[in-house]
């Protein structure tokens, strides 16, 4: 396969246009208004602390680690004329692995879940939460909120366990996190055809795993989406968060490691399995010792696709095809990565795994179709040789066959029949010199005892190919054949092309 110049600014700019749909999420306005500064006081109390005592630290409301512990917080919010003026509710957000008692202005908002002071007595909430905001409680300017929360149920000490806190137009928070998913359709669909395609292309071939490799590649991508886009659908409760973002990094893994080993069978199938299991694990070890989840998924794909652009670089080294393309579009995938490790899994991480499994895909069906010709080019040779050595056995040793005629059999040489001619229950056979013998059969049942060189070049005629001199091809689509002994044999339409690549 050759990469041309117009397939390849195809491909780069299918590239930039899927980029472009991806990035509109992130250009939309922002309407909410974030909540940051903190006052924090960890405390076992249920009762509301003296923010103002020495034990209370001033934080980011993002950096509180909350794990197997309860706590108070307090923010100043100040809100924006602009944001009273808008005519939709209002809801406060919150998003973290935390139960939590909300308190606006000293008025109770509600409870997500139950903090407490101890595992037994907590409830946990849910993940993703918002309280609506009623507008007479909200005052131009500055406001004081208070959240009570905790966190006992949670069995990993997660990095980054706080979300967001935020003041917006009050919506169900999967609608909100389902907003963020739904560009990602269109790379699901791109994923899910190849998985489909690509299968039941591997399992056909004679080393099933590497023909499987890259729709397993695509399988675990697609199983990514949805445990991403869980939280776009229903409401859960933390604790389950933790499940969410180990199948989030394990399948990211799994994509990684499949993407890795295609390449590696691809630029250097003759090296032993062992090396392959050894390169894996040290590419996969800065996702297993790293304590983010998102970075963890993130290293996940990184340390593969760094493995693989060195492999595509010591293979333009020793020259193989398509070495150098392949190690440009991995270099451009792992610079995504590298850039924006966070932002890559939130926003892009679906759009660029999708184009790079289209460029591998669109690779992968050229070297399948190829591979199909090549099989079709040796099937035919093959063909060919088994009708050249028949025609020459028939010539050495002529088959004979027995013509059953007016009651009388008869033992004929085929190589004296000329041509053989339906007449309904009967077949005309026309032998050299003139002579013709009418055998009881219909043609169609005599055909089956004629050797290979005889041909059915009408639903009434068939004609030994030894004594062909000619084939003529007339304007209404049909031919006609001209014998060694001045006869002319009509060929259909429909079988002219298939005795033109007979003949030839």
């Amino acid at each position: 396969m050759s990469y041309t110049k117009t397939s390849l600014i195809r491909f780069f700019g299918q590239v930039i246009l899927c980029w472009i749909i991806a990035t509109q999420a992130s250009l939309a306005e922002d309407k909410f208004t974030h909540i940051k500064d903190v006052i924090i006081c960890y405390s076992d109390a249920a009762s509301m602390p003296d923010f103002e005592d020495a034990r209370c630290t001033k934080t980011s409301f993002y950096d509180i680690k909350p794990h197997k512990k309860s706590a108070w917080v307090k923010a100043t919010v100040t809100v924006a004329d602009e944001v009273l003026k808008q005519p939709e509710p209002l809801g406060l957000f919150i998003s973290g692995t935390i139960s939590s008692s909300l308190y606006w202005n000293g008025s109770l908002l509600g409870h997500n879940g139950k903090p407490a002071s101890n595992a037994m007595n907590e409830i946990p909430g849910k993940m993703d939460a918002v309280f609506s905001l009623p507008r007479q409680q909200i005052r131009a300017g500055k406001n004081s909120l208070v959240i009570h929360l905790s966190n006992h149920h949670s069995y990993i000490a997660l990095k980054s366990p706080i979300h967001y806190l935020a003041i917006g137009p009050y919506n169900h928070p999967p609608n909100v996190a389902l907003k963020n998913y739904l560009s990602s359709a269109i790379p699901l669909g791109i994923l899910l055809v190849g998985m489909f395609y690509f299968g039941f292309q591997g399992i056909r071939q004679e080393n099933i795993l590497e023909g499987l490799a890259l729709p397993l590649g695509a399988l675990f991508t697609v199983l990514q989406l949805f445990a991403e886009i869980t939280r776009g659908l229903f409401q859960y409760e933390y604790p389950f968060q933790e499940i969410r973002l180990i199948l989030v990094a394990l399948f990211s893994g799994l994509t990684g490691s499949f993407l890795f080993y295609y390449i590696f069978q691809k630029f250097c199938p003759n090296i032993r399995s062992a090396y392959f299991f050894a390169g894996l694990l040290m590419l996969q070890l800065p996702a297993f010792i790293e304590p983010s989840f998102n970075d963890k998924a993130a290293f996940a794909m990184l340390g593969p696709t760094i493995g693989a652009f060195l492999l595509t670089s010591h293979g333009i080294y020793k020259q193989k095809p398509h070495a150098k393309i392949y190690t440009v579009v991995l270099f451009l995938f792992a610079v995504i990565i590298i850039a924006a490790p966070n932002a890559f899994l939130d926003t892009y991480y679906y759009y660029s795994v999708a184009l790079l499994f289209i460029f591998l895909f669109w690779d992968h069906a050229t070297l399948l179709e190829e591979k199909r010709a090549l099989l079709l080019s040796e099937q035919k040779r093959a063909d060919k040789l088994q009708l050249v050595l028949e025609s020459k056995q028939e010539n050495d040793n002529p088959s004979i066959i027995q013509i059953s005629e007016a009651g009388k059999i008869k033992r004929i040489n085929t190589k004296q029949i000329i041509y053989c001619q339906a007449a309904g229950d009967y077949v005309e056979i026309h032998l050299k010199g003139g002579m013709t013998l009418l055998h009881t059969a219909r043609l169609s049942r005599f055909e089956q005892t004629l050797p290979s060189s005889f041909m059915r070049v009408h639903r009434s005629y068939l004609v030994n190919t030894h004594h062909i001199l000619e084939l003529v091809r007339e304007t209404s689509g049909q031919g006609t054949l001209k014998l060694t002994e001045a006869q002319t044999i009509p060929v259909s339409r429909r079988i002219m092309p298939q005795v033109r690549k007979a003949l030839s």
